[in-house]
């Protein structure tokens, strides 16, 4: 009898806890037959399931079912109990998974293994059985069962009294069920190829399997099966997470709806005690209190109702595992696994608010003095005068035809302390080349005194800007300055380079390459003499570093594509960081954010890592949509917190926030020409972009509408890639350092 319970055997995983209170939790009559034979019922036709089909959210129904379902949706297969949407191969529902889950079960309730109080008839002569055969399976009378021990073909049949099976639970009962091969019904189900990760018998073994590494099918099922548990348990603490915040919000709502019949209260008694004057403000103030308490209702029934569903689809995925784990045989939990931890992980990656979005309070404050006055409007007035005030160039404006050109006014009292408040008259007038009169220029007002001035110059030449704050010049008026109509060369350094991928802004006035055919990094001066450089020793393959970066404290970041890591060396060029080993496998841009962490494209994706250098995320994949790349080169950060990312593959620049969500993209197409394929990517300080593409380098506005070309047909490149702007030590403007690998050399393009 030992060998009859030899897989009935009860493991510690199945008696694992249950989430307690309200939480997810099996149902009390969880071995009873009627809720083993309810989970049996399709739920779109209330009928026992016909060729069940199983889900990726673990839900099952049957395929007529689906398909009436996908007909109706116009082709799409949104489940009808989660509404998740579940993508469809070619083969439509037919490519869905079979529930092997439900077929077993359901044959299991056919052969009677759920009934308890009838005594069946024997299966070979009518009589009242009183033993069952588990192999057959089939009840059998006593003269019957002893037939069946001396019949070759069944004398190693498991045999045990009725009395006996009717006393197992129905898991019990399922665990001693023969696991038929779907290919080779005579023969059970007893190893697992590891490389097809589906369970076979003997005959498969060696038809079809039998160069594949198997293992014993109990095995693969117990550590499986313990897997699921174990995200099983942390699905509860999840679910439990949710549901305590769920009664917090809940709290905060009703003590809000409280406080609000009492406010309403105070409010009314307040107002009768006033005249017919002011009747009308009553209304005023309680149409006031009901929009800002439905407003703070809205967030938090928002919020509740969030976690509802939340944890609507935890409980139901905690339920469902727990119907496989309780009802599932060996072959059903292997079948059912990959499906069921994809499904877990997607619920435990649900983010939880910890707190209500909203708080409780509403009040009211009476007005006591009955002298009722009518407001007409605020005094204003400001401490700024013109001669202390300040006019200068907005950080980022750059003189050049089609380009915005911004100022801003900084108000200044006469103490020399710069004013907080707006409401200064301040007013611009500009002179453009040849022309002897002036045109006004409007001024926004920030409201905290600042004014930004901003026009768009035409014509190439020598601009006069006076801004005027009461009719008198301030500080720095009349600023003259130059627009031209093109960048111009001014920097070509292209000693001992080989192959210089990026570029970017180093320490004490200086510049890094990635000379990637040197194997190092390569520090000059802003004069373009040899300063320093960085190598790493004891790597397994040579150093080639492809992209570089500089983080907020000047650190220098690098992208090592033969040894798959990142680098990041301190000022006194020592390591501080090195990363990505085991995460990356084609390292190429590299990005550091204000917050301290990395960005890096790798593959056909882009890699979030945080400021340790663990991997936070992984961001993409191959393909033509937002957020989705056709190899990835440079990544750029600004100082919004967002990245711009040359995808080249698809000929444009795309836009993601630190989090790696899509926000925009936009074609690298010079105006009138065609699109080039983008390589390096550089943002300044006012987020415009500029980007090499192709033999090109260009420059767009931060929405990715096309300024301009900055190398003209006398200044082309061969392979332009990394850059990065100079702002010191190479004139009054800053220099755009650009990194031309094939032509061995670095550009810099000046106004």
């Amino acid at each position: 009898m030992e060998q009859n319970h030899r897989y009935s055997k009860q493991k510690p995983w199945l008696n694992s806890k249950a989430p307690s209170s309200r939480q997810a939790r099996p149902n009390p009559t969880m071995n009873s037959s009627k809720h083993v034979e309810n989970l049996l019922y399709c739920s779109m036709c209330r009928n026992r399931m016909k060729n069940p089909k199983s889900l990726p959210c673990l839900h099952a129904f049957c395929r007529e079912c689906l398909q009436q379902h996908v007909k109706k949706s116009d082709g799409r297969l949104i489940c009808p109990q989660c509404r998740k949407d579940c993508p469809l191969s070619t083969d439509g529902v037919d490519g869905l998974l079979d529930s092997h889950f439900i077929h077993n079960l359901s044959e299991f309730v056919e052969q009677g293994g759920t009934a308890k109080d009838d005594v069946p008839n024997c299966d070979g002569c009518d009589k009242d059985a009183s033993d069952r055969c588990l192999d057959c399976p089939c009840p059998l009378c006593p003269e019957c069962s002893k037939m069946h021990k001396r019949m070759r073909g069944t004398k190693t049949h498991r045999i045990i009294s009725l009395k006996e099976y009717n006393s197992l639970s129905d898991r019990e009962k399922i665990m001693m069920q023969p696991t038929s091969c779907p290919y080779h019904p005579r023969c059970e189900l007893e190893f697992f190829c590891t490389v097809c990760e589906v369970p076979i018998c003997m005959k498969c073994a060696v038809c079809g399997h039998e160069d594949h590494k198997r293992m014993n099918l109990v095995d693969v099922y117990e550590k499986q099966a313990m897997e699921i548990d174990s995200l099983r348990n942390k699905l509860a603490e999840r679910l439990k997470s949710f549901e305590e915040v769920a009664g917090r919000t809940r709290s905060v709502a009703e003590t809000l709806e409280k406080e609000e019949k009492g406010v309403e209260n105070q409010i009314v008694e307040h107002a009768e005690r006033m005249h017919e004057a002011i009747d009308k403000r009553k209304e005023e103030l309680i149409r006031e209190l009901k929009m800002k308490s439905k407003s703070k209702k809205d967030i938090l029934r928002r919020q509740v109702n969030n976690f509802g569903e939340v944890m609507h689809s935890l409980h139901d995925t905690y339920e469902k595992t727990g119907h496989l784990l309780t009802y599932g045989n060996r072959s059903d939990v292997v079948f059912a696994k990959k499906s069921a931890l994809q499904r877990i992980i997607e619920q435990l990656d649900v983010p939880l608010k910890s707190q209500p979005e909203e708080n409780s309070f509403i009040g009211f404050k009476s007005i006591i003095n009955e002298n009722v006055k009518l407001k007409l409007g605020n005094v204003l007035t400001t401490p700024a005068v013109a001669f202390q005030s300040r006019l200068e160039r907005a950080s980022g404006s750059y003189p050049l035809i089609g380009t915005e050109q911004v100022f801003v006014v900084r108000s200044v009292g006469h103490d020399g302390i710069e004013v907080k408040q707006g409401g200064a008259p301040v007013v611009a007038e500009l002179t453009r080349p040849g022309s002897k009169g002036v045109a006004l220029v409007d001024s926004v007002d920030a409201g905290d005194g600042n004014y930004r001035i901003a026009f768009n110059p035409d014509t190439p030449g020598r601009y006069r800007l006076d801004a005027k704050l009461f009719d008198e010049s301030t500080r720095d008026s009349p600023m003259e300055f130059e627009v031209r109509s093109r960048w111009e060369v001014t920097v070509n350094y292209s000693q001992d380079m080989k192959q210089p991928h990026d570029v970017t802004k180093a320490w004490d006035d200086t510049y890094a390459i990635a000379d990637y055919g040197n194997n190092r990094i390569l520090i000059r001066d802003i004069a373009g003499k040899f300063y320093d450089q960085i190598t790493f020793a004891g790597l397994e393959k040579p150093f080639c570093p492809i992209s570089l970066a500089t983080t907020p404290n000047n650190e220098i970041v690098c992208s090592d594509y033969n040894n798959h890591q990142i680098f990041v060396t301190r000022m006194d060029r020592s390591l501080k960081l090195r990363f990505g080993s085991s995460d990356l496998s084609r390292p190429l841009g590299v990005a550091s954010f204000q917050s301290g962490k990395y960005a890096v494209g790798d593959g056909q994706t882009i890699k979030l890592f945080g400021n340790g250098g663990e991997l936070l995320k992984t961001v993409g994949r191959r393909g033509q949509g937002d957020g989705e790349f056709s190899n990835p080169w440079f990544i750029a950060t600004s100082s919004r917190n967002f990245m711009a990312v040359a995808d080249e593959g698809n000929g444009r620049i795309q836009l993601l926030d630190a989090e790696g969500r899509f926000l925009k993209a936009f074609k690298v197409m010079p105006s009138g020409g065609q699109a080039l394929n983008p390589r390096g990517v550089y943002m300044d300080d006012s987020d415009n972009i500029f980007v090499s593409a192709t033999t090109s380098v260009l420059m767009y506005s931060s929405d990715g509408r096309f300024i301009c070309r900055v190398n003209g047909e006398d200044s082309k490149m061969k392979s332009p890639c990394g850059l990065t702007m100079l702002k010191a030590g190479l004139g009054t403007s800053p220099v755009l350092l650009v990194a031309d690998r094939s032509d061995q050399c670095v550009k810099g393009f000046r106004l």
